[in-house]
């Protein structure tokens, strides 16, 4: 599924969406350097893990730096695109390419990750609730198996429902 849908500049593959739907990733966000027990810049950030085009696919623009590429596959370098909001709050700045980032899911793993890029803001809550950090991951380095096929087509629904199906089909016989 991965190749067959993410090849298209207008569907992605994501673990959600950055408009606060399940599958969203919740993460502690906080810069390398910071003294050990301090926790006044630790960062509760949701995020999503996404194929290279989704940027392109929810049309949200890449401000600094870079999307996704091939090249953030397993085994190379952990990499994050930071929301313009987020970079402000953690650097003070968006522009944050470069700069390292500590990724905290638990107490025992901290990986450090490289911002590549800022992202125009999305808002990842609910409707008057209070904004929250964002991030987004490269599927590749945070695979998920339970993907949300994202898209976006100029044809009336019923006929791009078919052309997802029918990809997905192809890609998956055995997909529900």
């Amino acid at each position: 599924i991965r190749s067959e849908v993410a090849t298209r500049a207008r569907q992605s593959g994501s673990t959600g969406m950055p408009f606060g739907l399940s599958g969203t990733l919740r993460l502690s966000l906080s810069v390398p350097d910071r003294a050990k027990g301090d926790k006044t810049d630790v960062h509760a950030a949701v995020g999503v893990a996404a194929t290279p085009s989704i940027f392109r696919t929810i049309g949200v623009p890449i401000l600094r730096g870079r999307g996704f590429e091939d090249r953030d596959h397993v085994g190379a370098p952990l990499v994050v695109v930071l929301s313009e909001p987020t970079a402000r709050r953690i650097f003070g700045t968006i522009d944050a390419v470069g700069r390292p980032l500590v990724l905290e899911s638990q107490p025992t793993r901290a990986p450090i990750a490289t911002v590549i890029g800022t992202a125009a803001d999305t808002d990842p809550g609910r409707v008057l609730a209070a904004p929250r950090a964002f991030f987004y991951l490269p599927l590749a380095q945070q695979y998920d198996s339970r993907l949300t096929v994202v898209a976006r087509s100029k044809r009336n629904a019923a006929e791009a429902v078919r052309a997802l199906r029918e990809a997905l089909r192809r890609a998956g016989p055995d997909l529900a």
